[in-house]
């Protein structure tokens, strides 16, 4: 979300906001090691059924992170971007300065998975067969 937030503020330089995306990368790749880690070491206990359904859904995220990408970039609109005529003509002030819209629904994307995936947990913990 503080990335998402970080993509729409216009007048956030360019350095700055590479900074924050490395750090957040380093942060959250740190963690999803340690807990990937951490969830082979708890499916080593169970039967290879479990562990072949979890790597099957690792590939299957992996996929569906490479689609929205694929769809986000193709969804987006080339002309936004201003060529070195069209800084002369328009001025610096004007070129430029426009969101990035795919990169915007790329990130949102991953919000609104994540949202959901918190829903369906809270439903799954209700659900009277795994009480």
């Amino acid at each position: 979300m503080i990335y998402v937030v970080c993509v729409l503020l216009l007048d956030l330089s360019a350095m700055t906001l590479f900074w924050i995306t490395l750090f957040s990368l380093t942060v959250c790749g740190s963690a999803a090691a340690c807990f990937m880690g951490g969830l082979f070491a708890v499916l080593g206990t169970y039967p290879v059924t479990y562990t072949q359904a979890f790597v099957a859904g690792q590939g299957l995220a992996g996929c569906a992170v490479s689609v929205v990408s694929f769809v986000t970039i193709a969804a987006g609109s080339q002309d936004d971007y201003c060529s070195d005529e069209d800084e002369e003509e328009e001025g610096e002030e004007e070129c430029g300065n426009d969101l990035d819209y795919s990169a915007l629904a790329y990130f949102m994307t991953s919000c609104v998975v994540i949202a959901v995936a918190i829903g369906c947990y809270l439903v799954l913990e209700r659900l009277p067969s795994t009480k």
